[in-house]
C-alpha cells in the first residue's frame, strides 16, 4: 500500500512592519470590445488604488502571488508582475485555448491548465520568471483545479469534458495524477455514481486526501489518498448552492474553508466536513480573498456590465468598509510585503512562551497559553520571512527540516498580541 500525504500550502506573509495590498484582475465590461483586462493594486492601509497595467483580452481566470511577484492568467495570456515596482516583467501567449488555473511545481516551474477546446496536452509548464514555455503534459480534455505534492513530485488535476460555447458545462469528471519530472500520467480515477463537473480540490487537514467541492451538482466528493489509485469514498449532497470555480472563490484558514455559496460566503469545517455557517457573508460575491492578518474578507461584486463594488467584512460577517475596483473584478489575491530588516510591533504580548527543544533540528514546539487563532512566523537573520503557519489553539510541533543551521527570530501572534523569541537551528 502506498500512502500519499498531501501537504497544505502555507501562504508566506509578514504581520507587522508590512504593506498589505490586494491584487485585483478586472475583466472590463462584458461585450464591449474597447474594454480589456486591467490589473490594479489596492493598498488596504492607505485606502488607495492604482491601475498598473492592461492586458488586451476580456477574461481573467486566476492570480497567483509568489513572493514579491504576481502571475495573472487571463484567457489567452499569462503575465508576470513585480509587486515592488508594479512593473510587468514577462508576458506570453498561452499555448492552449483558455487558461484556467496556476500552480507552482517543486522544481521552479509554473504549471498552467487549459480549460476547454483541446483533445490533448491540456497542461503546460513554464519558467515562472521568464514565462518561457518548457514542456507540456498530454492530458485529454479540459483541466480545472490543480494540486501539487512536492514530496512525491506529484501533480493532481481535475479533468472535465467541457461542452464549450455557449454554456461551457463540464461533464464526465475524472481525477488524474501525473509525475511532474517525467511529464507522464500515472493514473486516473473516474468518479463513480456521479455525473457533472469535478470542481475545486481542498486538502484534508490530516493530509490523507482531498475534498472536491462541485458547483454544478452542489456535492462534495470525499477522496481517500492513502492508497493509489485514489479511492472515492462517498459523494455527499450539500443542500447548498455552491459557486466555487476558481481560487478567488474559496479560502482555507486552519481547518475552516470559506466558500462562495448561496448568495454570499459560507464556511465548512474540513476536519469533520460539517457546515459551520451557510451564509456567513450575505452579499453578491464575484470573488474574494481572506486577510489572514486582520481576519477580514475583501469581496468583489459585479454583474460584468453595469456596476462594480468592493466591500470589506470582518470574520463575523459584519460589513466594515468599501474599497475601489475597476469593471468586472473577477480575481483577487492578498499580498503582504515585508519592510526590509525591520521587525517592530506595536503591541507586545503579556503572555509567556517558550520554544523547545532550543536549539532544534527538525522540529520544535511552542509552550504557552493559547485560546484563539494563532500565527507563527519565522524570520532569518537577514530579516526575510522563511516560514509562516496559522491554526487555532497553538502548535504541538512545527516542522523546520527545510531550514538551514543558524539563528532565527520567531514571532508568536495570539490574542491580538505578539511575542518574539529566538530559535537556534542546528
Amino acid at each position: 500500500m502506498k500512502k500519499i500525504t498531501f501537504s497544505i500550502a502555507l501562504s508566506l506573509c509578514a504581520l507587522a512592519s508590512v504593506a498589505q495590498k490586494t491584487v485585483l484582475a478586472n475583466g472590463g465590461r462584458f461585450g464591449i470590445q474597447s474594454e480589456n483586462v486591467t490589473i490594479s493594486i489596492y493598498d488596504t492601509q492607505l485606502k488607495t488604488s492604482v491601475t498598473i497595467d492592461t492586458i488586451h483580452t476580456q477574461s481573467v481566470q486566476d492570480v497567483l502571488v509568489d513572493g514579491n511577484a504576481a502571475i495573472v492568467a487571463a484567457q489567452d495570456s499569462i503575465v508576470r508582475y513585480d509587486l515592488s515596482s508594479y512593473q510587468r516583467t514577462a508576458a506570453v501567449k498561452f499555448a492552449g485555448v483558455s487558461t484556467k488555473s496556476l500552480v507552482l511545481g517543486p522544481n521552479n516551474e509554473l504549471v498552467v491548465s487549459n480549460w476547454y477546446g483541446k483533445t490533448g496536452y491540456n497542461i503546460y509548464i513554464y519558467n515562472p520568471m521568464t514565462l518561457a514555455l518548457l514542456d507540456s503534459i498530454n492530458i485529454a480534455s479540459g483541466v480545472g483545479c490543480m494540486l501539487v505534492n512536492p514530496a512525491l513530485d506529484l501533480l493532481v488535476v481535475t479533468q472535465n469534458q467541457s461542452t464549450g460555447a455557449p454554456n461551457y458545462q463540464d461533464t464526465l469528471g475524472t481525477l488524474v495524477a501525473a509525475t511532474l519530472s517525467t511529464r507522464s500520467i500515472i493514473g486516473n480515477l473516474p468518479i463513480t455514481n456521479y455525473t457533472g463537473d469535478v470542481g475545486e480540490m481542498l486538502v484534508k487537514p490530516n493530509g490523507t486526501g482531498v475534498y472536491i467541492f462541485n458547483s454544478i451538482s452542489n456535492t462534495i466528493i470525499d477522496v481517500n489518498a492513502t492508497v493509489f489509485p485514489f479511492v472515492t469514498t462517498t459523494v455527499i449532497p450539500t443542500n447548498q448552492n455552491l459557486k466555487v470555480s476558481n481560487r478567488s472563490q474559496y479560502a482555507v484558514r486552519g481547518d475552516t474553508a470559506f466558500l462562495r455559496m448561496n448568495q454570499g460566503i459560507g464556511s465548512y469545517n474540513l476536519s469533520n466536513l460539517t457546515m459551520i455557517d451557510s451564509n456567513l457573508i450575505d452579499t453578491v460575491v464575484t470573488a474574494f480573498t481572506y486577510d489572514t492578518l486582520n481576519h477580514k474578507f475583501y469581496v468583489t461584486s459585479t454583474d460584468f456590465f453595469s456596476y462594480t463594488s468592493g466591500k470589506v467584512y470582518n470574520r463575523s460577517g459584519n460589513y466594515v468598509e468599501s474599497f475601489s475596483t475597476a469593471s468586472s473584478p473577477e480575481a483577487i489575491k492578498m499580498f503582504y510585503s515585508q519592510a526590509t530588516g525591520i521587525l517592530s510591533f506595536s503591541t507586545q504580548s503579556k503572555q509567556q512562551y517558550s520554544l523547545y527543544p532550543n536549539p532544534a533540528k527538525n522540529h520544535f514546539s511552542v509552550n504557552g497559553a493559547f485560546d484563539s487563532e494563532t500565527t507563527i512566523q519565522i524570520f532569518g537573520s537577514n530579516g526575510k520571512l522563511v516560514k509562516q503557519m496559522s491554526q487555532v489553539n497553538g502548535f504541538n510541533q512545527i516542522d523546520i527540516s527545510e531550514l538551514s543551521s543558524g539563528l532565527y527570530i520567531v514571532n508568536i501572534f495570539n490574542k491580538g498580541e505578539v511575542a518574539t523569541e529566538k530559535l537556534m537551528v542546528r
